[in-house]
C-alpha cells in the first residue's frame, strides 16, 4: 500500500506508524532523528554505558522484517524505517567511557560520510563500544559484543533482503523531520560496520558484498559522478581502473577512490608525461620494450659516471649448483655471497631503468651499483640479489634460475621495493603511501607479485633527502592498515589488495591467484603462467607448455569457484578431462568480492567445485531441464564471441532435450551467465549420492525478450533442483556413453538417492525408502500435489538417514521438504550430537544455511551435555565442531570445548593423556589466532 497523492501522505505515514507500533511495540518508530539512547547516569556509569546486559539482549539476529515486497496490499516498510526501528530497538546508549570516547573520535575521522546523521552517530557509538568490549573481554562484554554484531548483521539483512525491490530504497520523511535521502551514504555506513565485523572473524551470513549487492538505482548515480571526476585526474587510467577492478565493490568503490586522488595532489603520474596517452585498458609505459630502456643514474652528473663490469661466468655454475647468486657490490672485485652472508633482494621494474638496459648483461652504472650497496648497508646486509645481475641469459640456466627465483626473496633478509614513481613521493601518512603503492607501475608487473608474496620483510623506498639516500619504510609496520575501524576506506582497500598478494606463498584458492595476476603484465606471455605456478608452489618442467602448467596448478589447488566455468571461451579439449577449462588463466572469470561468510574453500560451505587428479570437476549446482518453448523463442544465447564457442552452444541446443541449465549455489547476480551442459551418464559416489555426468557446452545468457524472467516466470515453469554435477569424465569410461534425456536423468538421480538404502543396505525396520507419494524436484508441484505428499513418511525417512549417517539420503530428503523434529536428540542412537552435526552439514550442502546453523546449535547443546568430552569426542569430531564455531564467529565455544577436553582427561589412561595434550595444543592455537 502506498499514498496515492501528496495530500494522503500524512495519513499514510500515520498508518505506517500504527503498523510499526503493532509489530514492534515502539511508540516513536516514525521519528528517526535520534537513534541513540541517553547515557547511563554518571554516578552509575561503568567504563562503557553499553556494557549492560539486559533481558532480551540479542544473542541471535532479531527478526526485523517488512512484509514481502511481492505481496500487494500489505504494508511494506522501506529500508530507512526498518534500519531506524532496528537502531532504536538495539538500546545503544551514548557513552562517556574514556576508551569508548577515544575510539569514537578516531572512527569519526575515517567513517564514511552520511546524510542521515543520527544513523551515522549510532554506528559510531556501536562500533566504538564494541571495540572496547573486545579489548576488555569478559563474560559480560562478550554478550554485548555479540549483541552489537547481531545488530550489524541485521542491518546487512535489511539491505540484502530488499536488493531485488528498488522501491524499498526510497527517501523517508517522518513528522517534522528533514527528509532522509542519502541511501548511498547509509549503505556505505552499513558496509563499513560489516567490514569491521568480518575483520574480527565474525561471518556476516552472506557470501559477498560486491557491486551487485544493492540495486543499480541506488549506486549508479554516485558511480557516474565518480567516473566524471576520474576523467580530470592526472593518474594513469590503466592503473586507476586496475585498482577499481580489484576493489571489493568495484564501481561502488570508485567515488571514494577518486575523491582521495582529487584531494591528494602528490599521487600523480603526469610528472614526466609518460602516461598521458594511457587508456583504461592499456598502460603505454608497461607496454614498452623494457630491454631498450637505458639504465638510470643516481649521481648528479651522469657524464662522469662509469660502467662496472661483472664477471658472469661464475653465475652460471652457481645457478646450476643451486648456490647463492647475491652479489657483494662494495668491493673492487665483486663476488657472489656465501650462503651465510645476509643480503637484500631488489624488487623493481625494468621500465624504470634498473634492468639490463642498453649497456649489455653484466654492465652496471657505478652510481646504481653504489646506490644498492648503500641500501644493503643501511639495512644491515652486505650483499644484493638483483635479477639484472643474478639471472643468466643462457636459456637452460635461466629456466633453472626462474624455477628457484621465489627462494631468493624468501631467504633474503629484506626485500627492497624500488619504483621511480614512489621515489618521487614523500612519505606523509600510511594511507597515502599505501594507495601510492597500488597505483605504482611496480604493483602492475607480474614478477613483483611473486617477489612480494614470498618476502619476509618488505622495505619500500620513498623520496629522501637526496637521490642517493631514499626514505625507507617498512610495509607491514609503517604502511598497511590494521583495521577498517581505524583506517579510511581507501587505505583499507589498498591494504587488502596488497595483503591478497602478501601471503608468504600461501595461495590456496584460484580466485586469489587470478586477482593477483590479472592486472599485471610481463614481457613474456608464458611468464604469467610460470609466476602463477610459483605462487601456488607447483613444480613444473622447463619444457612444459602453458596448458600443462595450468592443469598442474588446478589439480594442485583441488577446487574452483562456480564462476570459473562461466568463461564463454574455447576449452582446452573438446571431450574428457579439462574439457571445461579455458586455455588460459586470463580467460577465467575472477571471483574477487570479499567473502563475508568465511573462507571461500571452507569445508562446511558449498561454493567450491572439486577437481580430481584426472581433471574432472564435481560439485552441487542448481539445475533444471530445458523445454522446447524456450528454444523456439530463442531464450538462450551464447555468452562469448569466439566462433567455436557459439557453434558449440547452438549444436547442444539442437538437441535441447539432452540439456541442463545450471547456476551456482547461491548465485544471486542475474547479470552473470548460466551454464549449458549435455547429459550422458549417472553414477553413485562413495556416499551413495547420485552424480550426473555432463559434457560442458558453454556459458549462455538470456535473450533480450527473456530479460527479467529469471527469478519470476522461469521459476514458475521450471523450478531449480540441487544436484551433484560432474564435468570432464571421459565418455569412454562411462557405462552410458551416449547423450541422455535430461529430464529423465534428473528423475533417475532422484530415484537413486531415494532408494539406495533399500537396494544397497537392505530394508530396515521402518520399511523401504519410498514415501506414499513423491514428486520430482524439477516438476512444479501444485498445492494439491503437495497436500498429497506423505509428510510423516518423509520425516521418518529423514530420521532413519540421520541415524544411519547416510549423507546422500539426507540431502535428497531435505530437498523433498523433510525437516527434523525436536525429539531427534532423544531418539537418535549415540552419538546423537555427531549425527545432528552431520545433518546440519547436509542442510548447508543444499543451500539452507539458516536451518543448518539451527541444527548445529542443537548438536552443540547436546555435545556440551556429555559427561566427559575427552571420552565422547574424537579429534576429528572436535575439529569439525571447531570449524563450525569459527565459521559462526563463536571462538569462545571452541575454547570451552577444548578446555573441557583438557580438564576431563584422566592421565591414568593412555588415550586420555593424548587427549589432554591435544586439548592443550588446540587451546594454544586458538589463543594465538
Amino acid at each position: 500500500m502506498t499514498p496515492s497523492s501528496v495530500a494522503d501522505a500524512h495519513q499514510y505515514l500515520g498508518m505506517v506508524s500504527s503498523f510499526q507500533n503493532n509489530i514492534y511495540g515502539h511508540s516513536d518508530a516514525r521519528r528517526f532523528d535520534t537513534l541513540v539512547g541517553p547515557p547511563t547516569p554518571f554516578e552509575e556509569a561503568p567504563s562503557c554505558s553499553n556494557s549492560e546486559v539486559w533481558p532480551g539482549i540479542w544473542l541471535v539476529r532479531p527478526g526485523i522484517r517488512s512484509a514481502p515486497a511481492h505481496q500487494p496490499g500489505r504494508f511494506q516498510l522501506g529500508v530507512i524505517p526498518l534500519l531506524g526501528i532496528l537502531c532504536q530497538k538495539s538500546r545503544v546508549r551514548h557513552c562517556r567511557g574514556s576508551v569508548c570516547v577515544e575510539n569514537k573520535e578516531a572512527m569519526d575521522r575515517i567513517a564514511p560520510r552520511c546524510g542521515w546523521k543520527s544513523f551515522r552517530d549510532w554506528a559510531l557509538v556501536a562500533m566504538s563500544c564494541q571495540a572496547t568490549c573486545r579489548t576488555c573481554s569478559n563474560s559480560r562484554t562478550d554478550l554485548v559484543h555479540a549483541h552489537l554484531a547481531n545488530a550489524v548483521m541485521t542491518c546487512v539483512d535489511i539491505l540484502g533482503s530488499s536488493k531485488d525491490f528498488p522501491e524499498q530504497f526510497s527517501e523517508y520523511r517522518g513528522y517534522g523531520e528533514e527528509a532522509i535521502t542519502d541511501l548511498v551514504g547509509i549503505s556505505n555506513i552499513v558496509h563499513w560496520m560489516a567490514t569491521i565485523q568480518f575483520s574480527l572473524g565474525i561471518p556476516m551470513g552472506f557470501e559477498k558484498w560486491d557491486h551487485h549487492f544493492l540495486p543499480t538505482e541506488v549506486t549508479l548515480a554516485s558511480s557516474i559522478r565518480g567516473l566524471e571526476k576520474a576523467s580530470h585526474l592526472t593518474i594513469c587510467k590503466a592503473q586507476l581502473w586496475n585498482v577499481v577492478s580489484l576493489a571489493d565493490r568495484t564501481l561502488t568503490d570508485l567515488p571514494d577512490i577518486v575523491d582521495v586522488l582529487n584531494e591528494s595532489k602528490v599521487l600523480t603520474h603526469d610528472h614526466d608525461g609518460r602516461h598521458r596517452h594511457c587508456t583504461p585498458s592499456r598502460c603505454q609505459v608497461n607496454s614498452m620494450n623494457t630491454a631498450r630502456v637505458g639504465q638510470i643514474h643516481k649521481c648528479s652528473d651522469p657524464t662522469k659516471c662509469t660502467l662496472h663490469k661483472f664477471e658472469l661466468t661464475i653465475l652460471l655454475s652457481a645457478v646450476m649448483q643451486e648456490k647463492s647468486t647475491a652479489w657483494l657490490l662494495d668491493i673492487t672485485q665483486p663476488r657472489l655471497a656465501a650462503a651465510s652472508e645476509k643480503y637484500i633482494a631488489i624488487s623493481h621494474v625494468w621500465s624504470d631503468g634498473t634492468g639490463v638496459g642498453l649497456e649489455g648483461h653484466g654492465r652496471v652504472n657505478n652510481c646504481l651499483r653504489a646506490y644498492f650497496s648503500k641500501l644493503a648497508q643501511r639495512l644491515g646486509c652486505i650483499a644484493v640479489w638483483w635479477d639484472t645481475l643474478s639471472i643468466p641469459l643462457d636459456d637452460r640456466a635461466r629456466n633453472q634460475a626462474l624455477r628457484k627465483m621465489h627462494d631468493n626473496y624468501a631467504h633474503a633478509e629484506h626485500t627492497v621495493v624500488h619504483d621511480t614513481y614512489l621515489l618521487g613521493i614523500s612519505y606523509a601518512d600510511p594511507g597515502t603511501a599505501c594507495l601510492a603503492i597500488v597505483l605504482s607501475p611496480w604493483f602492475t608487473r607480474g614478477w613483483t607479485a611473486l617477489e612480494l608474496a614470498m618476502s619476509n620483510t618488505v622495505k619500500v623506498l620513498f623520496k629522501g633527502v637526496d637521490s642517493m639516500t631514499p626514505d625507507i619504510k617498512d610495509l607491514d609496520a609503517d604502511i598497511l592498515a590494521d583495521s577498517p575501524s581505524t583506517s579510511s576506506r581507501t587505505h583499507w582497500l589498498a591494504s587488502c589488495m596488497i595483503r591478497r598478494v602478501r601471503r608468504h606463498g600461501n595461495f590456496s584458492h584460484i580466485s586469489d591467484l587470478l586477482a593477483t595476476m590479472r592486472p599485471r603484465t610481463t614481457s613474456w606471455l608464458r611468464d604469467r603462467t610460470i609466476i602463477t605456478g610459483l605462487l601456488a608452489r607447483v613444480s613444473w618442467e622447463h619444457d612444459d607448455d602453458e596448458s600443462q602448467i595450468i592443469r598442474k596448478i588446478i589439480v594442485h589447488l583441488g577446487s574452483l569457484p562456480y564462476k570459473s566455468l562461466l568463461h564463454g571461451q574455447p576449452t582446452m579439449f573438446g571431450l574428457g578431462p579439462f574439457s571445461w577449462c579455458p586455455a588460459s588463466f586470463d580467460e577465467m572469470p575472477i571471483d574477487i568480492g570479499t567473502d563475508m561468510n568465511g573462507d571461500l574453500s571452507h569445508p562446511e560451505g558449498n561454493r567450491s567445485l572439486q577437481v580430481d587428479k584426472t581433471g574432472a570437476i564435481t560439485g552441487l549446482w542448481s539445475c533444471r531441464a530445458i523445454d522446447g518453448e524456450e528454444i523456439r523463442r530463442g531464450a538462450l544465447q551464447p555468452y562469448g564471441r569466439h566462433p567455436e564457442t557459439i557453434l558449440k552452444i547452438h549444436a547442444a541446443l539442437m538437441h535441447w532435450e539432452h540439456c541442463l541449465l545450471l547456476q551456482g549455489i547461491g548465485q544471486t547476480n542475474n547479470d552473470e551467465p548460466l551454464l549449458l551442459a549435455t547429459t550422458f551418464g549417472l553414477e553413485e559416489d562413495e556416499a551413495f549420492s547420485a552424480i550426473i555426468d555432463c559434457q560442458y557446452a558453454g556459458a549462455v545468457v538470456l535473450g533480450r525478450q527473456d530479460q527479467g524472467r529469471r527469478d519470476s516466470e522461469w521459476d514458475d515453469t521450471e523450478p531449480w533442483g540441487c544436484y551433484s554435477i560432474r564435468f570432464g569424465k571421459d565418455h569412454e569410461s562411462s557405462p552410458d556413453s551416449g547423450n541422455r534425456n535430461a529430464a529423465q536423468l534428473l528423475e533417475e538421480a532422484d530415484d537413486m538417492e531415494f532408494a539406495y538404502v533399500q537396494h544397497k543396505r537392505g530394508l530396515s525396520e521402518m520399511g523401504p525408502w519410498n514415501p506414499a507419494f513423491k514428486f520430482n524436484v524439477y516438476d512444479q508441484p501444485s498445492e494439491e500435489t503437495i497436500a498429497k505428499a506423505d509428510h510423516a513418511t518423509l520425516q521418518a525417512h529423514l530420521f532413519q538417514a540421520t541415524d544411519t549417517v547416510r549423507v546422500g539420503a539426507m540431502r535428497h530428503l531435505i530437498r523433498r521438504g523433510a525437516e527434523p523434529t525436536p525429539l531427534y536428540e532423544d531418539e537418535l542412537q549415540a552419538p546423537a550430537f555427531v549425527k545432528l552435526r552431520t545433518l546440519g552439514s547436509a542442510f548447508i550442502d543444499v543451500g539452507l544455511r539458516a536451518q543448518g546453523n539451527e541444527i548445529y546449535d542443537r548438536a552443540t547443546t547436546l555435545m556440551f551435555r556429555q559427561v566427559n568430552l575427552a571420552e565422547s569426542l574424537s579429534t576429528s569430531e572436535a575439529e569439525a565442531f571447531e570449524s563450525i564455531f569459527l565459521s559462526q564467529g563463536r571462538k569462545n565455544l571452541a575454547q570451552q570445548m577444548y578446555e573441557r577436553i583438557r580438564e576431563e582427561s584422566d592421565e591414568k589412561f593412555p588415550g586420555h593423556r593424548f587427549m589432554k595434550r591435544y586439548g592443550i595444543a588446540k587451546l594454544s592455537q586458538l589463543n594465538a589466532r
